[in-house]
Formats: C-alpha cells, sequence, structure tokens
C-alpha cells in the first residue's frame, strides 16, 4: 500500500511482528529507516506494543542508543499504551510519564480466569519458561512460554485459532477487562478500555494533534488482534508482514 508524500504527523509502530521478529532485536536497517523517517520529516514516531517497558529496551532502545538528537521525537507506550514514557535527555533518561497499572485484586482475577478457561485439546506445546508475565498494566500468556524459541512459536498458532478459542473462553469469566490476541503465541490482559485504542487516543491529546493526522503500522490488524482497534477507531492504518515488509512501507511514507 502506497501513502506516497503523506504529511502525517505522527507514525505509529507495532513492535513485535511489525519492526521486529517476536522478541527479537530491531535490525540496523530499522532503526536506520525510523531515524531517516524522523529526520526527513521531523515527524514523531510511537511505539506502541503488548510488551513491558523491559522488553522495549532489550529489542528497540539497545539498538536506537546512536540516535541521541531523535530520542525527544520518539514515544514508547508499553502494554498497549497503558504506559508511555518519553525521553528527558541525555542526564535523565527515560522516564514514565503516565501509567494504568492493575491492581492485586484485578490480577487474581485474570489469573483465575486463566486457569478457569477450557484450553482445547491441541494445547500441546511444552513451554519454554513462563507462561504468565505480569507488565503491572497488563497480565500476558504466552502459549510456548516466555523464552519460547522463534521457529517454536511461529509453528504454533499461526492463523490465531488456538488462541481465539482460549481468549473466548477467558471473555467469560472477564466482563471487565480487554482479552486480546498479540504477538506470535500471546493472549494479552488488560483494564476494560485499556487497549491500543485508547494509546493512540492519550497519546494525541498529549501530542495536541488530531486523528487524521496519524497514521499506524501493525501486523494484527483483523478482528481480534491487539492492533485491530486502531483501526476501529478510524485511523489511518497500513498491514505488514513483518520487518521487511515494513521497510517498504516506511519507504512508501517518505516524500519523493
Amino acid at each position: 500500500m502506497q501513502v506516497k508524500g503523506s504529511l502525517k504527523e505522527l507514525i505509529m509502530f507495532d513492535l513485535d511482528g511489525t519492526l521486529t521478529e517476536s522478541k527479537s532485536k530491531v535490525t540496523p536497517e530499522i532503526v536506520q529507516a525510523i531515524s531517516d523517517l524522523q529526520g526527513d520529516w521531523e515527524r514523531d514516531v510511537a511505539i506502541i506494543s503488548g510488551c513491558s517497558y523491559k522488553q522495549f529496551e532489550t529489542q528497540f532502545l539497545s539498538e536506537f542508543h546512536r540516535f541521541e538528537h531523535m530520542k525527544s521525537l520518539l514515544h514508547l507506550m508499553p502494554t498497549c499504551g497503558a504506559q508511555l514514557y518519553e525521553y528527558g535527555g541525555f542526564e535523565s533518561g527515560w522516564y514514565q510519564e503516565y501509567n494504568n497499572d492493575l491492581v492485586l485484586r484485578e490480577k487474581a482475577a485474570i489469573f483465575n480466569a486463566w486457569l478457569s478457561a477450557k484450553i482445547p485439546d491441541d494445547f500441546d506445546c511444552e513451554p519454554y519458561g513462563e507462561i504468565a508475565e505480569d507488565r503491572g498494566s497488563q497480565i500476558t500468556f504466552s502459549m510456548c512460554g516466555q523464552d519460547a524459541p522463534l521457529e517454536i512459536k511461529k509453528e504454533y498458532d499461526p492463523d490465531t485459532t488456538r488462541r481465539k478459542k482460549i481468549a473466548e473462553s477467558m471473555r467469560r469469566y472477564l466482563p471487565g477487562f480487554e482479552v486480546r490476541i498479540g504477538g506470535t503465541t500471546s493472549i494479552d490482559v488488560t483494564k476494560k478500555g485499556i487497549d491500543k485504542a485508547f494509546g493512540v487516543l492519550r497519546i494525541i491529546e498529549y501530542l495536541h494533534i488530531d486523528k487524521k493526522d496519524v497514521v499506524f503500522i501493525g501486523d494484527a490488524l483483523f478482528e481480534g488482534g491487539n492492533d485491530y482497534p486502531v483501526k476501529a477507531l478510524g485511523i489511518k492504518c497500513i498491514e505488514t508482514t513483518g520487518p521487511q515488509k515494513t521497510l517498504e512501507i516506511i519507504d512508501s511514507l517518505k516524500d519523493k
């Protein structure tokens, strides 16, 4: 999809499956492309993901360190935008602008729903590490475990059928929460109303821009995917199939 000559104020990206492979570090090519996009347009870039801030540090910031002058235009939004991190300069580093953390009773309800949900008979992946991860404002369940190799994760649920069954069952126990498919093998749970649409609206308000001035790139724009709420919000969305396709999309966004 071509969006040549676009003058969007804010370019938003998903992380896993869009800028990186699942839980993998971003490539130098992606980092350079984002930096070029910022430099060419002097436009803000936001990265919104179901992962934790710690994962942002590992997958993205560790590779973005050379672009100190660009960090003021970069906005990091872990746990589907329930948190926002901004850059305060070389001495201050990254700081949390806001959060919407779950309280203890909410976390207990989520874990109980997981245990109560009917797991399909084909839930046969031997987990690599812990399945559940508490990310503060989000609980994430990784079907193959948090440390599963990428090749195992890609084979487990490529069409999301397995996770849709589990997510649907969990929703019956969690009427006050959002339960969405994310990443390659994950199910993300947040407070009701806390999804990527919430994150988009918060960053729009924070930057004092309009919805029409935003374009979002993600790989889970299908109904039930954790990128879908952005599409439902009416934001201009472009679907990607992975980092290589994202490079092509970034190139198409540049003024030619």
